[in-house]
């Protein structure tokens, strides 16, 4: 840890300001490759899913490494106003190339580099599973669909269209 501080201590303040975004970039460039065709690998109820899990969690640590002292929880209002100003909606949707991982940790990166403290949100349903990004404000806890940028509602035991029947859900909280 002292390391990185004395490192860091050599940069000026404004080449500083750069290094933060430009090794967050570089993290999420090499996350969305990795979570490239991932969703259709998870195997419901089985350690595969598990492992997983702790896939996504140390690698989106390792994306919120660096923001831990600037995210904050934030409030409804400013979720609202950061979703209008994002564009990760506007990206078309590829089962393949660009699925609801990838439009997941795209929300994600995008609102930690505005401070914004969020987590990945693994749905486990029997049928098709599922990521979102769960968002704890002061109207308590939300979850949003980033491909639509819509708020959606959860229940553990309920059945979805499309998805099947809601059996886990996970969250990755950044900086915990």
């Amino acid at each position: 840890m002292r390391k990185k501080l004395l490192f860091l201590e050599t940069i000026s303040p404004k080449k500083t300001k750069l290094f933060i975004p430009i090794v967050a970039t570089i993290l999420i460039i090499f996350i969305v490759l990795v979570a490239r065709n991932t969703i259709e690998g998870v195997t419901h109820k089985n350690e595969e899913l598990q492992v997983r899990i702790l896939f996504y969690k140390a690698q989106i640590e390792r994306l919120f490494e660096h923001y831990n002292h600037t995210i904050h929880d934030p409030t409804f209002a400013e979720i609202t106003l950061f979703l209008e100003r994002d564009d990760t909606d506007k990206t078309e949707y590829s089962e393949k190339n660009w699925n609801c991982i990838n439009f997941s940790i795209s929300l994600i990166a995008n609102a930690t580099l505005q401070g914004i403290r969020c987590g990945f949100v693994i749905l486990d349903f029997d049928q098709i599973p599922h990521a979102v990004v769960a968002f704890d404000t002061d109207r308590g806890m939300i979850y949003i669909d980033p491909q639509a940028d819509t708020v959606v509602h959860f229940e553990i035991g309920k059945t979805y269209p499309v998805y099947g029947k809601l059996e886990r859900m996970t969250v990755i909280w950044a900086g915990q």
